[in-house]
């Protein structure tokens, strides 16, 4: 039984990871411009279907009706359209004139601003008009600049044809190390309560379905092993392996603090198996993930997270022989990702797209 568990687990663990490195994934990655295009062309063929759809309808329904009845309709169908026809001049009307009354008020507010801006250069004395001069011909080398500069940046693109590769969905996983500490505690009223304490190292997986608003589905895998037991703050005795398995479920809010810190907000469903000497428990209760995500580079991300939940305890092997009262745990964790997809715009490094393409050049 525990062997077969123990297979499943890595089976499971396995897959998520080439999940994750894109061997499951579609080769061609499109891009924001593709997927524009291809979301327009379904657009068209959908509005194209409906129009067919509708004209296919009309037609059986004018077929079934007498000559009266048809002309009637027809003369209907002219009334109906005249009345959307002068509906919509009306509105393109009305639009004209807003923006011709708009266009009339900025020339007038920029004729005003210039008898004012004539009327101080003819009050100032010649010290005072060469010193506005000289801020004025600052003003329009800086502004010459930044338009230079942005040239310069759009032409760099276009040569190493570097564009957005980020789908509007797709999975993304993180990899860690965990620490998770589990307490169980049995109320006694003749004595001081049982407390149980295990802490156990692992390694953690976490994928997310990167594109839903405002909430990503969230799945963490993590493989356990268990380093220390106590009892009562009484150091326990165990066997070498003693393992565990710990799946959390949730949806993941994302918080972006100036770009440069990620700060990730999960509530969910928590559910842990861990073998031990005395038990096989399985505790399921619900819980949160918290995680800061650092963008050291454009494609290198360190997280640092923690994990709470709590938990009914009385699933496993222990219910019919010591049921707990209170179960709980908590943990950290140190993961990392690097993705081609979830990049980092801004990140310590300064990093980019560009940047990356004229090296690997």
């Amino acid at each position: 039984m525990k062997k077969s568990f123990a297979k499943k687990t890595i089976l499971v663990l396995l897959a998520l990871s080439l999940i994750s490195s894109g061997i499951f994934a579609e080769e061609k990655v499109l891009t924001w411009e593709d997927q524009k295009l291809e979301i327009e062309a379904r657009i068209e063929a959908r509005k194209a279907a409906r129009e067919q759809t509708a004209k296919a309808k009309l037609e059986a329904k004018l077929a079934k009706m007498t000559p009266e009845k048809r002309a009637e309709f027809e003369a209907k169908e002219a009334e109906k359209k005249a009345a959307l026809d002068a509906k919509q001049a009306d509105k393109e009307r009305i639009a004209t004139e807003k923006k011709a009354a708009k266009e009339a008020a900025t020339a007038e507010r920029q004729a005003a601003k210039e008898a004012a801006t004539q009327e101080k250069l003819a009050a100032m004395t010649p010290e005072q008009k060469a010193k506005y001069d000289e801020k004025e011909a600052l003003k329009a080398k800086l502004k010459a600049e930044i338009e230079a500069d942005k040239a310069m940046r759009k032409e760099t693109l276009e040569k190493t044809a570097i564009k957005p590769v980020l789908p509007y969905m797709y999975f993304d996983c993180d990899f860690g190390l965990d620490f998770v500490d589990v307490t169980r505690v049995v109320l006694k009223n003749d004595r001081s309560n049982f407390i149980f304490n295990d802490n156990l190292l692992g390694v953690s997986a976490t994928m997310k379905v990167v594109g839903f608003k405002p909430f990503i589905p969230l799945l963490k895998v993590t493989g356990l092993m268990g380093t220390g037991s106590t009892f009562n703050d009484m150091k326990v005795t165990t066997s070498t392996f003693n393992y565990g398995v710990d799946l959390f479920a949730g949806l993941d809010y994302r918080i972006s603090c100036w770009d440069y810190l990620f700060i990730n907000l999960a509530p969910g469903f928590h559910l842990l198996y861990q073998d031990t000497d005395r038990f096989g428990y399985l505790n399921v209760g619900i819980g949160t993930n918290v995680s800061f995500e650092l963008p050291v580079s454009y494609e290198f991300t360190v997280i640092l997270g923690g994990q709470a939940s709590y938990d009914w305890g009385n699933f496993g092997n222990n219910a019919l022989l010591e049921t707990y009262d209170y179960v709980w745990q908590y943990g950290a964790t140190l993961g990392v990702r690097f993705s081609k997809q979830h990049v980092n715009k801004y990140n310590y490094t300064g990093d980019s797209a560009e940047l990356i393409q004229i090296k690997k050049d």
